[in-house]
């Protein structure tokens, strides 16, 4: 670490000489007629007022959050330049983020990162977008139209007490805007290095009494893999009285190349094959919302539909979810009490590399949930919480949580919590057989991983701590540390060898799903923003995790369980800045050092990302971004198995944009 700290001091030096100068440039100057005052969106005070919803089973401001969370608005997305989703979350201090190619990526929090990191629950507009077969998110089919969100909060640690089985290392919640925010037009166009175009429209339009609608549309057609991809959707908003009626729905159609190892029972048995990837789908999503947050009621019905054919399988994916929540005060109390059910049916189409048994399953999942938050004195707030879930695969589990925030003064709080959370098996822990390599042989032996329908749930019991507050007017300062226990954590085992007569007779040795291994983490994560100047915001982030992994006893581990150590950076640092040195002008830059992966054979790097954007006219806007700026190319993740996506080098590129607000 101590040589990538000081290469990060070396790359420092240009952002640093830059931060000063814009300094100068920002100085208190006589205001002419027409200026605007503050540039930079929100004041450090009304950053830390931010309303959160996916902290607590109510709307809670920032600072007022028991949980380590971390707020992305619609400007510090907009001033990111990112194009992709996981690109932007880079941003966030305690996430784990990791290019393997073009279009996949490995994203977790605090630990256990691969391409389906499994122990992190992503959602948009509160409807999880979590994959059923494999676990983990597909993120190039999460392609949303950055400049159609209004936040995006992340939440690290547990959350199965409010959002159920899978939030065990965090939540992720993308929260988009409502079509009342998004009236008039939206055209957007672009093209880059790596980018043969881009373009995106919007328009909202209001509909009087019957409330607003924005219809908006977005596509992008990247050189590298030939990833383009399509998408469009809607939203109305609706005020009934106290009740607000909101209705969403997108489609969206994708297609990219892809390398990976195709199997075979006669030579060559792998071949690395290039191949195309096509996946499509679409969601339906009403939301009915009656009072306020702390008094009223909320319900939620969403239909989604997913495939996904990589040349290796074809999965067909449906799912349909009811959720409703009721908050009711009670004098000190604070309420909650809900209940859901989901469906979820899918056909898997595999091939000798991939396949599943049965080839066709449907399950359902319920829950109810229950929290009480009490107001023990006006400074000291305590939360109790559970969420009681009927899985398809292991049963009942019970997700229970207590957090407690004390107030000491009206600028600064602390917290702690205790809290259990869940990952249940998919049906690819349960059913799949992934081939991993194939030996001649008269007959040829398939060495394969097998699902274990009998595989435990994987447990965490988490033990966090915080501090959030503003030691001076232009400083805020968010600690958080903690300590997690997980028991029963994947290993693979060996099963016994047997024949398989189809497509032609060979010997099949499996390694086995099993979860006979347990786990722990510490670490602490630091976000400090200095307000350097009227149109100067500095923010530094500093996130330090490690993780210990270890088979059980009697445990015959094949994949070495130990590797998960160093899978995930032990550290990681950053430095954001944002600066308006002129009105119409914005400057932004973000500096990011990243320790190695030592189980992977992936040297640390430094990264550089930077923005410059000019306003000619009020609601025309040029930008030009560089990502990647500080090497031509770097690795930043290893190849998983012998048939995953193959991972390869992250090359610099440079984009330009123009959009137009009429």
């Amino acid at each position: 670490m101590g040589a990538l700290m000081r290469t990060m001091g070396r790359a420092i030096v240009v952002p640093a000489l830059l931060a000063a100068l814009v300094a100068v440039l920002a100085a208190p100057r006589p205001a002419r007629a027409g200026e605007t005052g503050d540039l930079l969106a929100l004041s450090i005070e009304a950053l830390m007022q931010v309303k959160v919803v996916s902290a607590s089973a109510t709307a809670r401001t920032l600072d007022d959050s028991a949980a380590a969370v971390y707020v992305l608005t619609a400007d510090d997305i907009r001033r990111s330049g990112a194009r992709d989703l996981p690109e932007l979350l880079r941003q966030v201090p305690g996430l784990q983020v990791a290019r393997i190619s073009d279009h996949t990526w490995a994203v977790s929090a605090r630990g256990f990162n691969g391409r389906f990191a499994n122990l992190l629950l992503v959602l948009v507009d509160g409807r999880p977008v979590y994959d059923p077969l494999y676990g983990g998110v597909y993120w190039d089919a999460q392609s949303v139209p950055l400049w159609n969100v209004e936040r995006i909060e992340v939440v690290r640690g547990p959350g199965g007490d409010l959002w159920g089985a899978n939030a065990v290392n965090g939540v992720i919640n993308v929260i988009t805007r409502d079509a009342a925010s998004t009236r008039g037009g939206y055209v957007a166009g672009g093209a880059g290095r790596d980018e043969r175009a881009y373009a995106a429209a919007r328009e909202g339009v209001s509909l009087g009494e019957r409330g607003d609608l924005t219809l908006y549309a977005q596509g992008f057609d990247r050189t590298v893999r030939d990833w383009n991809e399509s998408r469009g959707g809607f939203r109305w908003d609706r005020r009934l009285g106290a009740t607000r009626l909101s209705v969403n729905g997108e489609g969206y159609d994708g297609r990219a190349e892809r390398q990976a190892y195709f199997a075979s029972l006669s030579p060559p048995a792998l071949t690395l094959t290039e191949d195309g990837e096509r996946f499509d789908g679409a969601h339906l999503t009403a939301t009915l919302r009656r009072g306020e947050s702390r008094d009223g009621w909320w319900l939620q019905a969403y239909a989604a539909r997913d495939r996904r054919d990589d040349g290796l399988h074809t999965a067909h994916i449906r799912t349909e979810a009811l959720e409703v929540r009721r908050t009711r005060p009670m004098g000190r109390h604070g309420l909650t009490v809900g209940a859901g059910v989901r469906e979820v049916a899918d056909t898997f189409d595999g091939s000798l590399t991939v396949s599943f048994d049965p080839r066709h399953d449907r399950v359902y999942w319920y829950h109810v949930l229950a929290h009480d938050d009490i107001a023990l004195t006006d400074a000291l707030r305590l939360s109790l919480g559970a969420k009681v879930e009927r899985t398809p695969y292991t049963g009942w589990e019970h997700q229970p949580s207590a957090r407690a925030l004390w107030r000491i003064t009206p600028r600064h709080a602390t917290w702690v919590a205790a809290s259990r959370a869940v990952r249940v098996p998919t049906r690819g822990y349960a059913d799949a057989s992934i081939v991993q390599e194939v030996l001649p042989g008269s007959p040829p032996t398939v060495v394969k991983v097998v699902g274990d329908p009998d595989a435990e749930t994987t447990g965490v019991r988490a033990f966090e701590a915080g501090y959030r507050g503003r030691p001076a007017d232009t400083v805020s300062l968010d600690l958080a540390t903690f300590y997690n226990r997980y028991d029963h954590v994947n290993t693979l085992e060996n099963g016994t060898a047997f024949l398989e007569t189809s497509p032609s007779v060979h010997t099949v040795v499996p390694l086995v799903l099993e979860t006979n291994a347990h786990a722990t983490a510490v670490g602490t994560e630091a976000v400090v923003t200095w307000q350097a100047a009227r149109r100067l915001r500095l923010t530094a982030t500093y996130a330090w995790l490690r993780l210990r992994a270890r088979p059980d006893a009697g445990s015959d581990d094949v994949d070495n369980v130990r590797r998960n150590d160093g899978w995930s950076p032990q550290q990681q640092a950053g430095l954001l800045v944002r600066a308006d040195p002129r009105p119409g002008v914005e400057l932004d830059g973000a500096l990011r050092a990243v320790d190695g992966l030592t189980a992977l054979a992936v040297p640390g790097y430094v990264d550089m990302t930077a923005r410059v954007a000019w306003e000619p006219v009020a609601g025309l806007s040029l930008s030009l971004t560089g990502e990647h700026l500080l090497r031509t190319h770097h690795r930043e993740f290893a190849v998983l198995g012998a048939t995953d996506v193959v991972a390869e080098d992250v090359p610099r590129t440079v984009f330009a944009r123009v959009t137009w607000k009429p």
